[in-house]
């Protein structure tokens, strides 16, 4: 039987852990005998077992390191290190999150000698990307404060404004990507797919449909063009209750080209949705809603929204009647 959560409900033929390490998220799963700090350790020596194990064969390994996640915790002699180093002029001081990315690092480093060790380095690719933004509020504290800034991006984890969502992507494919180059083409987490896919030329069902596209133009130094990239976010995010002014009601968001809009669901009750329409160009902060004087804009990249939840046949949030003004965003203008 396999057990709840356990990533081999999701294809996955092994899970290092069985089950995610202790935290105060998942305090059903407290009976693991890894503390938080070592988790890493061994999730990494797990990964390095298993690939020697199968360096004949062609393998996908997903590596998702807790390290940088909340609970916040690290190896005493890092933060003792890293208190030395603190600028407490500086508002990412966070000796035990600075810690944690060194852990991690050094984590990551094992993984890449092993490629080396195993001789394989120069026929695996490897993808390193966030899965969100740094977490910004101050409701899951790291030495008695938020845990970091994505200045002068707005908002962070679990927020669509672009702390939330724009996050770095490295990609080393050999014999594909050119050392040291760089893109600056949009992408998402839903892009992999569909770009495996194109690169190892493997076959597909029929009728097959993917929610992203290959990138292999932006990994070969080329333009990449879309149409657009969506976000569908139909949750009301822990956030929002503390009052954080970039938390959002359930939504869904667009970026195409320099705009970007999101439509926040029955925000102006009666069922009518809200508006926020930002240029990512000229207002990195998104601190500026455009939606009143372009509603041209607002039309045209709503209609690419709905055409989108219509393809995907993603479910709608429908009105809550639990739903009270002080739970409303707040706009930043």
């Amino acid at each position: 039987m396999l057990e709840k959560n356990s990533a081999r409900e999701y294809g996955f033929d092994e899970d290092f852990l069985q089950a995610n390490p202790r935290s105060s998220r998942h305090p059903e799963n407290s009976k693991t005998t890894h503390p938080e700090e070592q988790t890493d350790d061994f999730i990494t020596d797990s990964a390095i077992k298993w690939m020697q194990k199968n360096k004949e064969k062609s393998f996908f390994l997903n590596y998702w390191p807790r390290s940088v996640s909340a609970p916040y915790h690290a190896k005493p002699e890092l933060i003792e290190k890293y208190n030395a180093l603190a600028n407490f002029n500086n508002k990412q001081y966070r000796p035990i999150y600075a810690a944690m990315i060194e852990a991690m690092d050094a984590n990551i480093g094992k993984l890449l000698d092993a490629l080396d060790q195993l001789d394989i380095a120069d026929k695996t690719a490897i993808i390193f990307f966030s899965t969100n933004g740094g977490v910004t509020s101050d409701t899951e504290k790291c030495d008695g404060a938020a845990p970091t800034s994505n200045s002068p991006l707005r908002g962070g984890a679990s927020s669509v404004y672009e702390g939330g969502l724009a996050v770095p992507c490295i990609v080393s494919w050999p014999n594909v990507t050119k050392f040291n180059s760089r893109s600056h083409a949009v992408i998402q987490g839903a892009d992999f797919y569909p770009t495996f896919v194109s690169l190892l030329g493997l076959e597909t069902k029929p009728g097959q449909i993917f929610d992203g596209v290959s990138i292999v133009r932006a990994l070969t130094g080329k333009p990449l063009e879309r149409q657009a990239v969506f976000t569908h976010f139909p949750h009301y995010p822990r956030l929002l209750s503390s009052g954080d002014p970039d938390a959002l009601p359930p939504c869904s968001q667009v970026i195409a080209g320099e705009w970007k809009l999101i439509r926040i669901y029955h925000e102006e009750g009666e069922g009518k949705h809200g508006y926020r329409l930002h240029n990512l160009r000229d207002d990195v902060t998104e601190t500026h809603n455009f939606s009143a004087e372009n509603p041209g804009k607002v039309a045209e990249l709503d209609a690419l929204i709905q055409q989108h939840l219509d393809n995907t046949k993603a479910v709608i949030p429908e009105i809550n009647p639990e739903y009270r003004p002080s739970m409303k965003s707040v706009d930043a203008d």
